[in-house]
């Protein structure tokens, strides 16, 4: 039950940074197609570092937020163990997670859908083989059983460390392609010192959209 009720953090994650990609996605799709080179890059650099920003909030609001959602949900002293074990490991990978999903929305801005397509295989590959190999948990398809080699047998929280693995990897490779660059867009670090103004902007146009992705969570 502590994955069940875990599976609804991980989905509020996604909704939470959502709304930061809409808005650095919007933006620098606009301002591309007008030849404003320098206006996009400005987003992008704002992007990034609210992204990183909402992860530390976000995080932390998971972190201790813990113990009240599984009162909330009615859970017992083991399965509430177990839970707040997922969620504390998830949450200290938000940083990355909101970097590698408001990173690829911005790449999408740019035109670029092949590199961020090729990141979200590799995290889920990146996922799955340390979230095994953490878990302890032994594979079974069909007739076949394939044992876990390894001795870790961290269980649940085998599984979110390689998730918040995962997270990094795809964060490091974000980074790296929105610092190398794309087409007409590339990540400059001096565009990431807070801009008021581009933020607000990002932040008015994300804003719609989280607030109907989160009335749906909530709705559930």
């Amino acid at each position: 039950r502590s994955i069940s009720v875990g599976s609804y953090v991980t989905w509020f994650i996604l909704i939470a940074m959502t709304g930061l990609g809409i808005g650095g996605q919007a933006i620098i799709a606009r301002d591309m197609g007008a030849g404003n080179l320098l206006d996009a890059r400005r987003a992008l650099g704002q992007a990034v570092m609210l992204s990183v920003a909402w992860g530390v909030v976000v995080g932390a609001a998971m972190w201790f937020g813990v113990g009240p959602l599984a009162a909330l949900c009615k859970l017992d002293a083991d399965v509430t163990s177990l839970l707040s074990q997922y969620v504390r490991i998830i949450a200290v990978s938000l940083p990355a997670a909101g970097l590698m999903l408001v990173g690829a929305m911005c790449l999408y801005g740019a035109g670029e859908t092949t590199l961020p397509s090729l990141i979200a295989i590799g995290v889920n590959v990146v996922n799955i083989v340390v979230s095994w190999a953490l878990s302890g948990v032994d594979l079974t398809f069909g007739q076949r059983t394939f044992d876990n080699p390894f001795s870790f047998d961290m269980h649940v929280g085998g599984i979110a460390v390689g998730t918040a693995v995962s997270y990094a990897f795809g964060a490091l490779m974000t980074m790296w392609v929105l610092l190398r660059g794309v087409k007409d867009s590339r990540l400059e670090i001096a565009e990431m010192q807070p801009n008021a103004p581009v933020s607000g902007r990002l932040i008015r146009i994300g804003l719609p959209g989280f607030f109907d992705s989160f009335m749906t969570w909530a709705a559930n």
